[in-house]
This record gives structure tokens, C-alpha cells and sequence, in this order.
């Protein structure tokens, strides 16, 4: 058990995810698996820096959503919201945690989430395990920005279990950004009649 356990949190590559236990409810936060070397590989043009070339892609704005600004989440109801409530949800989560990656800054993010997300996670705690982002940002921001004009791949498709007294939405599912494919694994529970954040997890899959 203890060593499944460390294939969950530390790969069996023994490389270390970002990753962080997340006890209340049994989910989890996670980090980036992403390095500098994937970002640089894509780098065609020689460019030693951070950034990659990303086709397709919106500039980079501290305004957030550069395509168009989500509505509020509607409120929820402890059933699987639409297509359309669905992905405007998801896109208040990347643009919201975009813009703590493009500001170094995790503060306003940890605001966003659940009471028990901000219980579990202090604003110096998220910094930490999301540090790899804020590093590679040229590369990462824009690449995440992009997502606003696309759709999503869920597989699973969103579905809501049952975290003992809690109702829980997962969504989990691919982007196709550019240089990179981004997955992502979302978690919600509700909480003032809304749909808050509790668990993340976003990936860059090497080519």
C-alpha cells in the first residue's frame, strides 16, 4: 500500500509532480508535470528561453479571457450542469487560475475556491506547489489563454459522486492547445448554491 501510495504522489519515475495531498473529502490538488526541457524541445527556433511558440493563440492580457469573459456560474443544483453551463464553469477556473499563474500570485485564485479549498491550502502553500507554472508562464499562459476558443474533450464524462455528505462534480478532459495538448481534472462541490472549487490538476503531455 505505501509503496502505490508513493506511485500516486511521486510517479514511478520517482519524479516529483507538484503534487499535494488534499485530506478533506479525499481529493487531491495537483501541479504540473510539465518542465523546462518539454517547453524548450517544441523551441524550433533556437530561442534558449522559457517560451515556446504557440500558434493560435491569444495575446497575453492581465484583463483575463482574452475571447470573451465567462458569466457567472449558475447556481447549482447538485446535477450535471449543460454543455454550455459546464464549459463556461471550467473556463472561470483556467482564466481565474491563469491569471495567478501570470501574476506569480495565488491569493485571489485561493478566494475563488471551496471554504475547505482555503482551509486546506494557504495562498504561500499553492505558490509553492504551482511554482513550476509561474516559471515557464511565456510558454504556459498562452497556451491556457487559448483554451477560451476551444472545446473540451471530457473522458470520463462529467459525472457527480457522492464525497460523503458532499455532492461532488468531476470533469476531467483534454484541450487541444498548441505546442502542447493541456489535460485537466476539475473538482467541485457546492457551496452557496454554487459550484466551488476543491481539486485541480492540470497537465502539459509531451509529444
Amino acid at each position: 500500500m505505501k509503496n502505490f501510495i508513493r506511485e500516486i504522489f511521486v510517479g514511478k519515475d520517482n519524479k516529483i509532480s507538484g503534487l499535494i495531498a488534499f485530506g478533506i473529502l479525499g481529493l487531491i490538488v495537483l501541479g504540473c508535470n510539465c518542465n523546462k526541457e518539454m517547453f524548450d524541445s517544441t523551441n524550433k527556433s533556437g530561442n534558449s528561453s522559457n517560451s515556446a511558440p504557440v500558434s493560435n493563440t491569444a495575446p497575453v492580457s492581465n484583463s483575463g479571457n482574452p475571447f470573451s469573459t465567462p458569466r457567472p456560474p449558475s447556481k447549482a443544483d447538485g446535477e450535471i450542469p449543460s454543455d454550455a453551463e459546464l464549459q463556461n464553469l471550467v473556463q472561470i477556473t483556467l482564466q481565474d487560475f491563469t491569471d495567478a499563474v501570470e501574476a506569480g500570485d495565488f491569493s485571489d485564485f485561493r478566494e475563488t475556491g471551496s471554504k475547505a479549498f482555503q482551509q486546506q491550502f494557504s495562498t504561500e502553500k499553492l505558490n509553492a506547489t504551482f511554482i513550476q507554472f509561474v516559471t515557464l508562464k511565456m510558454a504556459i499562459v498562452p497556451m491556457i489563454r487559448s483554451t477560451a476558443a476551444m472545446s473540451p474533450s471530457y473522458s470520463p464524462l462529467p459525472n457527480i459522486s457522492q464525497e460523503r455528505r458532499n455532492k461532488t462534480l468531476n470533469v476531467k478532459g483534454v484541450y487541444n492547445t498548441s505546442p502542447n495538448p493541456m489535460n485537466f481534472t476539475l473538482k467541485y462541490l457546492i457551496e452557496d448554491e454554487r459550484w466551488k472549487l476543491i481539486g485541480i490538476e492540470i497537465r502539459f503531455q509531451p509529444k
